[in-house]
């Protein structure tokens, strides 16, 4: 599964994390299992809902060292990736991913996803791994997926207590959750919570990320 750019990159990423804090995993064989690997595992649990890559339009919020979504492009390097992250020194590192990689279908853009209405109804699937809720990232990202996208939430075994908060407040989307069970590189269970967006984004969206954690 490892091509000559994921090691690579497996090599920045290890390098860049002596000096700042990018990742947990803090070896080598830490970065390549349980970064990479369970990245490239997770993201094509898609293919299982009929999602089709080619060509696609992907986001990824808040990625950090570029998990999920960074390993899958690097291994298929058949769909446009665009990772909006807040903080500058991550973005930093992923800009510097890109030009030693020779990246050419991945923007970087440093700011928040509440700051990115310019980006509306742009994307055919959102992911996110460890940000924030289900109901957070809903209500975060919802105006950047075309109608039909998915939002793509990589979760733990404890998921269920999200999805109950996500209903008690958007009950009219229990028809359009659906949630993927699938063994990790380390064999325990993980759990991918995908929301199809069918309907269009109130006007007023986002808001501010104050006003989503208080909704």
């Amino acid at each position: 599964m490892m091509n000559e750019k994921l090691e690579k990159f497996a090599e920045l990423i290890f390098e860049y994390n002596q000096t700042k804090n990018i990742t947990g995993f803090k070896t080598i064989n830490d970065i390549k299992v349980n970064g990479i690997a369970d990245s490239i595992q997770a993201m094509d649990v898609a293919k299982e809902l009929g999602f089709q890559y080619n060509s696609a339009k992907i986001a990824d919020i808040g990625a950090g060292a570029g998990f999920p979504s960074l390993p899958h492009l690097l291994l298929n390097c058949n769909y446009e990736l665009t990772i909006i992250e807040g903080m500058k020194s991550r973005c930093n590192f992923l800009n510097n991913v890109k030009e030693k990689l020779d990246v050419s279908n991945l923007q970087i853009i440093n700011k928040r996803c509440e700051d990115t209405k310019e980006l509306s109804a742009l994307f055919d699937l959102v992911t996110a791994r460890a940000v924030s809720s289900i109901k957070n990232m809903y209500m975060l990202t919802n105006h950047l997926l075309k109608i039909g996208g998915l939002l793509y939430l990589l979760k733990g075994r404890n998921y269920q207590s999200e999805i109950d908060e996500f209903l008690d407040n958007f009950p009219e989307e229990s028809q359009n959750i659906t949630v993927k069970k699938y063994k990790n590189k380390l064999d325990d269970d993980s759990y991918i919570v995908v929301i199809t967006k069918v309907k269009n984004t109130p006007k007023n969206w986002p808001l501010s990320w104050k006003q989503i954690k208080e909704f």
